[in-house]
């Protein structure tokens, strides 16, 4: 079992640097954008961010999924090189007429948005980078798709960086304002399509294919409701706070969200090391208990972070932003965990990708879109983005739960429910412990809060999610280190 699962380990801890990138922009900017912006302007950056996202969910037609589908399916670097161009080339042009269209109608998107047609300048810049960095994600996915996670990381991590240090230069050097952080993310993507484009053209041929568009189409376009429908259920909620309570508490909650999606460094890097591993051996025999363990490590590790990020929260805000932003540490437990119930869902879905049954995907979303909406439109009028945090939270259990029964009736494999509701009792417990009674930034308040953690360790271990193979071979390792001191 070691011999699979010391592998995916690795690629996934690899990928999560590459994988992470971009959110992890995000999150460095943060001291800098929370000190520099009203929570006015930075509710009007996530809007802006999140409309363009809608743009691409829609445009993208759900062939970056599909195109992965296809190339890990084919043997033939003949066929695998079809697929990857008749991707990019199709999507270069859908990508290039659909933005210009919204480009076209910006000024009338501003005002239906942020009921003035001043902001639309930021929607035009933020628009004409969608189609090079979709682009260039895909080049990348090329060298994901062949096993060239290092590749992946160093372009990945090279392009967050030039993007922050743009985004420093025209925002703090040259004092552009909230229009320099679309132009630092267009300038980048331009140059980094370029490389990408360069490190790929082995991966690409001239050739184009229509047969193999329509198997991308046919597997990719049921993908698109479920992408908007996902879209939906992770940021409607932004624009209910923008037309019910005010931009600053959009800008509040998505700080929240932002620190929550310190997460992703996990999420993102096991999905991406998890979705070719599984495609590649779901077929062997009694690979089922390889899944069974490797889920058990994503349970306990997700709740770690979900306890981890809840509990600092006062402590993370103070490092990350200034005291106007503060008051965002009550959403930060309700978005974590909503990350986690949500990546838990996919993670346990794969039966449904083994089975290209993928329009369970749509209808699945579009009940947790139903009670996500219902939930906002009912609760942010009343709690503001308490009121969004809930909603976010019990649309994303509802998600969970519908994908893992659906994924089971394709491909059953054991998974221990009593030691996923044990060790989630007990996050909760510790979490609503420090939330109540540990306001207070204090040395001795940090003090109990890391004995919390570590008593969350112990029934980590008791619940079996770690059992003491696993705890033998990080004593080995901790032994090797401590030797070479």
């Amino acid at each position: 079992m070691k011999d699979k699962i010391l592998p995916f380990v690795k690629q996934s801890i690899v990928y999560g640097i590459g994988g992470l990138a971009i959110p992890l922009a995000g999150i460095l900017l943060v001291p800098i954008y929370t000190r520099i912006f009203t929570p006015d302007d930075y509710g009007v950056i996530n809007l802006v961010q999140i409309t363009i996202m809608f743009l691409s969910v829609i445009l993208v037609l759900g062939l970056d999924n599909a195109s992965g589908r296809y190339y890990l399916e084919y043997k033939s670097d003949k066929e695998k090189k079809i697929v990857a161009s008749t991707t990019i080339f199709f999507l270069a042009v859908v990508l290039l007429i659909g933005c210009l269209a919204f480009i076209a109608f910006s000024e009338q998107i501003s005002r239906l948005i942020f009921k003035t047609g001043s902001d639309s300048q930021y929607l035009v810049i933020a628009a004409a980078a969608l189609p090079v960095g979709i682009c260039s994600t895909l080049c990348l996915n090329l060298l994901r798709f062949n096993l060239r996670p290092v590749s992946y990381t160093i372009l990945s991590v090279a392009n967050m960086l030039l993007t922050v240090c743009i985004s420093i230069v025209l925002v703090v050097v040259l004092k552009i304002g909230v229009k320099g952080v679309f132009l630092a993310t267009l300038i980048s993507a331009s140059l980094f399509l370029i490389i990408n484009l360069i490190v790929t053209r082995g991966y690409f041929s001239l050739a184009f294919s229509l047969q193999r568009l329509k198997d991308l189409l046919w597997f990719g376009l049921p993908l698109v409701p479920y992408g908007i429908a996902i879209y939906l259920m992770q940021n409607c909620d932004r624009y209910f706070l923008a037309q019910f309570v005010s931009l600053e508490d959009v800008g509040l909650y998505n700080l929240g969200g932002q620190i929550a999606s310190i997460s992703s460094l996990f999420f993102i890097s096991t999905g991406l090391a998890w979705g070719p591993f599984v495609y590649m051996t779901y077929k062997e025999d009694n690979i089922g208990a390889v899944y069974t363990r490797l889920l058990n490590y994503f349970v306990a590790a997700a709740a770690l972070i979900v306890v981890g990020l809840s509990i600092f929260s006062h402590e993370i805000l103070m490092i990350f932003a200034s005291s106007n932003y503060y008051s965002a540490y009550m959403v930060i437990p309700f978005l974590t965990l909503s990350l986690t119930f949500f990546y838990i869902g996919l993670r346990m879905s794969f039966g449904i990708n083994i089975a290209k049954k993928t329009l369970h995907f749509t209808w699945i979303s579009i009940v947790g879109v139903a009670v996500n909406v219902g939930l906002n439109f009912l609760l942010v009028p009343l709690y503001g983005m308490m009121g969004a945090a809930t909603a976010s939270l019990i649309s994303s259990v509802v998600w969970c739960i519908l994908l893992v029964y659906i994924s089971q009736r394709y491909y059953e494999f054991k998974y221990s429910l009593t030691s996923f509701l044990g060790i989630l009792t007990v996050s909760l417990a510790i979490i609503c412990f420090a939330y109540f009674l540990l306001i207070d930034v204090s040395w001795q308040n940090i003090l109990i809060k890391i004995v919390l953690i570590g008593v969350f360790s112990v029934f980590v271990y008791l619940f079996h999610l770690v059992g003491n193979d696993e705890l033998k071979y990080i004593y080995g390792l901790f032994s090797k280190m401590m030797k070479k001191q």
